[in-house]
């Protein structure tokens, strides 16, 4: 009997030093689909440890010693999310001695890309413009054509500038380019 008690208990100091679990799911915050290969830290002032997800956007993390801890996911196409953070804003994850932590549900949202043409008043491609999306530039190539990656959802001011013009003066008038925020209007405080 004493024999069983001694096994007993050495079962249960090694699974107590092999940790706990924690494991979840990863998803496209648009669709709900798991998204494969999310790289994953899990951090605190203990050993970090790493993993990744697999095809259906699932993760497992064996051998987690007890403690509080912070966890990165990342993926490329995607915005950055956590859970735990360490500057203490948000709830860490508690792992505790012989307890799992499953069922973790993260979802990432993707980056957006906008990207259209600038034409001028008959239609024509405007090369060299300056468009402005909420502070970031870009500039049209020979057919009019912007494009914005990697840009964090969210509602955005759009403007186009025509490149650098001289002003001309015809018939006694000043002629020149204008802001344009979207058709036939130009005064910022009339957007909508």
């Amino acid at each position: 009997m004493k024999i069983i008690l001694l096994s007993a208990l050495t079962f249960s100091a090694l699974l107590a030093q092999d940790g706990a679990m924690v494991s979840g799911t990863v998803l496209d915050a648009a669709t709900s689909h798991g998204l494969p290969d999310v790289q994953i830290n899990l951090t605190s002032d203990q050993p970090a440890y790493e993993t990744s997800t697999d095809a259906a956007g699932r993760f497992r993390i064996s051998g987690v010693k007890p403690g509080q801890y912070a966890a990165a996911f990342d993926r490329p196409g995607y915005m950055w999310a956590s859970i735990g953070s360490r500057n203490g804003t948000e709830r860490p994850i508690r792992v505790e001695a012989g307890a799992d932590v499953t069922a973790l549900v993260v979802r990432m949202a993707g980056y957006a890309t906008l990207e259209g043409h600038v034409l001028d008043q008959d239609g024509n491609p405007v090369a060299q413009a300056e468009v402005n999306l909420g502070g970031q530039l870009a500039r049209t190539d020979a057919e009019g054509h912007y494009k914005f990656d990697e840009i964090t959802p969210r509602k955005y001011d759009l403007s186009a500038r025509p490149p650098r013009l001289k002003s001309a003066i015809q018939k006694g008038e000043r002629i020149e380019a204008v802001r344009t925020w979207y058709p036939s209007l130009t005064q910022n405080d009339r957007r909508r």
